[in-house]
């Protein structure tokens, strides 16, 4: 599901620590649901387990930041055939020897399969504590997909060669490792993208996606250079805007990026932007609002879902998962 630290988590609160979870109090609480042509799937009230628990074996190791950790993870050809998972979905990751479990968005693609990415930022959370300074190319570990909070796979109406009312163009935006998720779909959406490439003749696809990721530092900008590639391999169909929020006085120079938290200037001008507009549906149509997704540390995503819901986006359009 996300960068979550719970291995049920709306079972085991206790063991909340560092992670992702999705609005935890359930209910008719706030911004559940996002549109439905957008491809992504609602959040539900209870995570999904649908696929048997796999071994993995540690096969690469890279510091993706001073304190992040990117683990490629090789799945046991015994388990392969009958693991796959979700855009955006995450793991329970359970260490031999170690009680606590750990709960990492997965970061590569279903295609990649058996080969598999998370990243871990360190912390003294003991799963997250192996995975950052403790891990070793040749470790097993067991894995169990889970969460709801994912992109569907088939995309196709996201792509329309022609449509009187046009789909919601979608806003992502992260704050720190709450980037995770994100990331892999908007990997997911390039890879798209390149599938329905538009033929010799016709008009390229008109949809876009726009994402505002926020660290504490550049250095700290998980994915930084991936996500410049794949916005240059679609420019002005996939965007991003970076910020920090806590830039050196010495690196101010060199930093092209944003300096401060996303505002509200910043999100209401991404919503304006993906603000669809189709001269031929009725007047009341004529308008179609972005989706949204937000994913970050709980103080962080209620102040951008709040932003959000002021620039007019109603709340069938916004969906969140919150990391702590």
């Amino acid at each position: 599901m996300y960068q979550s630290i719970v291995r049920t988590p709306f079972l085991n609160s206790s063991s909340k620590c560092l992670g992702l979870t999705s609005n935890p109090t359930g209910g008719s609480s706030l911004l559940s649901k996002i549109h439905s042509q957008t491809g992504l799937t609602p959040t539900a009230a209870h995570s999904s387990r649908e696929v048997p628990p796999a071994t993995a074996l540690v096969s690469k190791l890279v510091a993706e930041t001073p304190t992040v950790r990117r683990l490629h993870l090789k799945i046991d050809e015994l388990d392969a055939a009958a693991f796959n998972f979700r855009v955006g979905q995450w793991v329970d990751f359970f260490i031999p020897g170690m009680h606590k479990v750990g709960g990492y968005s997965i970061i590569s693609l279903p295609r990649d399969l058996p080969e598999l990415q998370l990243a871990v930022k360190d912390s003294q959370h003991p799963p997250a504590r192996w995975c950052f300074a403790e891990a070793r190319v040749g470790d097993k570990v067991q894995l169990r997909v889970g969460g709801n909070f994912h992109l569907d796979h088939d995309l196709g109406p996201i792509f329309p060669v022609t449509k009187a009312i046009p789909e919601p163009n979608l806003l992502l935006i992260a704050g720190g490792i709450g980037i995770n998720p994100l990331f892999a779909m908007f990997k997911y959406l390039a890879f798209q993208l390149d599938q329905h490439s538009a033929p010799p003749g016709r008009d390229p696809p008109t949809w876009r996606c726009h994402l505002l990721y926020s660290a504490s530092l550049p250095e700290e900008l998980a994915f930084r250079q991936e996500i410049e590639c794949l916005v240059a391999r679609h420019p002005g169909i996939l965007t991003c805007d970076f910020t920090v929020t806590r830039l050196h006085a010495n690196a101010m120079h060199s930093w092209e990026g944003g300096n401060g938290r996303i505002d509200e200037g910043v999100v209401h001008k991404a919503v304006q932007m993906l603000t669809r507009s189709s001269g031929d549906a009725p007047a009341t149509q004529r308008r179609t609002l972005p989706s949204v997704v937000v994913c970050g540390p709980p103080q962080m995503t209620d102040s951008m879902v709040a932003k959000v819901l002021s620039a007019g986006v109603p709340e069938t359009r916004i969906k969140f998962e919150r990391w702590w």
